[in-house]
């Protein structure tokens, strides 16, 4: 009796836990390509992302072919900061992470 509720335990879970997986979100990342002014990628670089509302920061670095990509964030407004040794820092102010719309 006890083996058969342990059983119906982990069947229960194994059937919860990938409807949870799937959930909507509702969250967004940030993308970009870090540039100098000739147009040439930045590779290494260091990016932080600042929450306007909370400054909740988050940090992320170029590939080798100047790109990034933010962690999973809530909706809002956004700062983008960029900065590598020899290059003034940049900052974008602007870009908003939006929720899904549904059509």
């Amino acid at each position: 009796m006890r083996l058969m509720s342990r059983l119906l335990c982990l069947s229960l879970s194994l059937v919860v836990c990938p409807s949870i997986a799937l959930a909507q979100s509702f969250t967004g990342t940030i993308i970009g390509t870090l540039k100098d002014t000739s147009g040439a990628v930045i590779p290494g670089a260091s990016i932080t992302i600042i929450n306007e509302q909370t400054d909740r920061r988050e940090s992320a670095t170029t590939d080798v072919e100047g790109r990034y990509t933010s962690v999973p964030l809530p909706p809002g407004e956004y700062r983008v900061e960029a900065g590598i040794d020899g290059f003034r820092r940049a900052v974008r102010r602007g870009p908003r992470c939006r929720s899904p719309r549904r059509s």
